[in-house]
């Protein structure tokens, strides 16, 4: 049976709240780039994503099933000071009470902003190198907010994790791989320059790995201290559990439901800890996750209403975070989209339907949400069961305005002209808006 009650207080939870900015990461993300001048930049970056992850608050809210906050007191909003993130300078000041989307900010919080980080990043970012050159036109245009703030000048983002890999192999699994790669250049007495690039790589993602597999047993911990206070015997065995699984995932590849989704969504945070908010979406849920479900399913772990629970709380998370746009970009993106999506439905790599029980489960589980994030997109096809077509008719109708609809024959044949495989093709998602 679902509890209902769970999810109206976690949901509740980040509605009541005004959000934040929170200066953690910025914090954190500077005393590292700091200690690194001179070094090769991806390293920096990986270094700096190390001490992020090793050192932002840990935190496991009241009822959570799925934990791993994306910032300390949810909901908020993250600096990203290297990309456009000191574009709210100006506005500090004022935006509590701004009248679109104010946020609220501590003074210590405003301090440290002023006089530790901006002064270190204020020449050093993209935007300041991208107006360095830009013609005066262009950036009056800019200004006056009569061209399109292209988002990409705050960092990468817009991509789709290649979660089935990730989920087979766990970071261990990519540890290994790096590592081995970083022996065999070490051992290598011969070399081109480009060599030491793809050295300079594997070292950044062995750091990262490593950084990542840290983070979950940080919340391990987390969990057995709160369960060592709670007095609350269900509470207990939950946060005991939590405990159990984040000492596993994402480490290791996971081999329940529970522990799938547990796993992807330390690895989303990871992430947005490394880049800004934008489009990092989750690709194919429906698909890569159903072994897991029917497995647990038929071993009896698992029911229907269980798996919307845990779901439900999967995609509440989604909601912790709001960008941190100025007054000039909130003209483009008013209502604070981080444009995390998923993808459903749709057909396989063999050309079949590949609607599934699953795909059912996240969008009831969207229902009973009923939240702003993450954007659920759903591939439709020539031949979309009538079934599901009601469905998801009735999904619309019902009123949840987080659902896109995709169509699979114009899509495919648009990614077959690009060179694409057709099998490659079909088992595209999508990403962000």
């Amino acid at each position: 049976m679902i509890n209902n009650g769970r999810i109206k207080k976690l949901r509740e939870r980040l509605l009541s709240k005004k959000p934040r900015i929170n200066i953690e990461r910025a914090k954190y993300y500077t005393e590292s780039m700091k200690k690194t001048e001179g070094w090769p930049m991806i390293i920096r970056q990986a270094m700096a994503l190390a001490h992020v992850l090793n050192n932002i608050s840990v935190n496991i809210l009241p009822d959570e099933l799925i934990v791993g906050t994306l910032l300390s007191d949810p909901p908020g909003a993250i600096l990203y000071p290297e990309g456009v993130g000191l574009s709210i300078l100006p506005e500090i000041p004022g935006v509590k009470n701004r009248k679109l989307c104010p946020l609220d900010i501590t003074d210590e919080d405003i301090r440290i902003l002023k006089e530790e980080i901006a002064p270190y990043w204020m020449n050093k970012t993209l935007q300041a190198y991208g107006t360095s050159i830009m013609p005066r036109k262009t950036n009056e245009l800019f200004w006056l907010a009569s061209i399109f703030v292209l988002t990409e000048i705050a960092g990468i983002s817009h991509v789709a994790i290649n979660y089935p890999r990730l989920l087979k192999t766990g970071f261990k699994g990519i540890l290994q791989f790096v590592s081995d790669k970083i022996k065999r250049f070490e051992e290598t007495k011969d070399y081109m320059p480009e060599d030491i690039e793809k050295a300079q790589f594997y070292k950044a993602a062995k750091i990262a790995a490593e950084a990542i597999i840290k983070f979950g047993k940080r919340y391990a911990t987390k969990a057995e201290e709160l369960a060592d206070r709670e007095t609350n015997e269900n509470r207990k065995e939950e946060l005991l559990e939590i405990a159990k699984i984040c000492k596993k995932v994402p480490e290791n590849p996971p081999e329940t439901f529970h522990e799938a989704l547990q796993f992807v969504w330390l690895t989303q945070v990871a992430l947005h800890q490394e880049n800004y908010e934008q489009a990092i979406s989750m690709g194919r849920v429906d698909q890569y996750l159903y072994p897991y479900y029917v497995k647990d399913v038929e071993k009896g772990i698992l029911d229907r209403d269980k798996a919307v629970e845990l779901v439900a709380c999967f995609l509440i998370k989604a909601n912790e975070l709001v960008p941190l746009f100025n007054s000039l970009v909130m003209e483009y993106f008013a209502g604070q989209p981080i444009n995390m999506s998923i993808t459903l439905g749709g057909i396989d790599e063999n050309g079949n339907d590949a609607v599934n029980e699953l795909t059912y489960v996240f969008l009831d589980a969207a229902k009973l949400v009923k939240m702003r994030q993450p954007n659920i997109h759903v591939r439709i096809h020539k031949n979309t069961s009538p079934q599901f077509l009601k469905y998801i008719s009735e999904y619309v109708k019902s009123g949840v305005n987080n659902i896109a609809l995709f169509g699979d024959e114009v899509i495919i044949k648009a990614l077959k002209r690009l060179k694409i495989p057709e099998e490659e093709a079909r088992n595209y998602s999508t990403i962000g808006c």
